[in-house]
């Protein structure tokens, strides 16, 4: 199993897991490979898992570790960033008018340099798990009427009681 964080392949670095691995090793080598995938790594780096029985718990969501973009949004091969960032030439399928009357490619780069808070980074965790939008209630609103689809989170209704009717008596069989 190969588990590959797009990004630049550049500089990339390559880790290993095994079932027999300890997350006190360095990764590096298959001589030193990891246990889970709970390590920091860059946007780009592969890992590679070697075949075997693993531990659901070490792959379950919430033990990964920090993936960092990295310094160069330049070089996102699979982002936008790049075409931002002036690194690359409009391609047909972004329209840039808004997007430059607000920023420069300078100013983008500096803010993707900033990263994001984790309350932020978790807000996206929990959309992307749930497949709900991430915005405004205007912004979501024109999605549903656009997509013609319910895309906010609707309220329960309340359950309906079950009620059991005590005046019939209860059916037995006679062998």
């Amino acid at each position: 199993m190969a588990i590959v964080l797009a990004g630049p392949s550049s500089g990339a670095a390559t880790y290993y897991l095994a079932p027999t691995g300890s997350d006190q090793n360095s990764g590096t080598s298959t001589g030193s490979p990891w246990l889970s995938p709970l390590h920091a790594v860059n946007c780009g780096d592969v890992i590679l898992a070697a075949a075997g029985s693993y531990s659901a718990a070490n792959f379950a969501s919430g033990n990964w570790g920090v993936v960092t973009w990295g310094a160069e949004p330049d070089l996102w091969r699979w982002s936008s960033a790049a075409i931002h960032c002036g690194a690359r030439t409009d391609d047909e399928y972004l329209a840039l008018e808004m997007w430059r009357n607000r920023w420069t490619a300078s100013a983008w780069r500096d803010d993707l340099g900033m990263g994001e808070m984790e309350s932020t980074l978790a807000v996206i965790r929990q959309r992307t798990h749930t497949g709900r939008p991430l915005g405004s209630a205007e912004f979501i609103h024109g999605l549903e009427k656009e997509t013609q689809r319910r895309l906010m989170q609707q309220e329960r209704e309340p359950r309906e009681e079950i009620v059991t009717d005590r005046s019939q008596g209860e059916l037995s069989f006679d062998p």
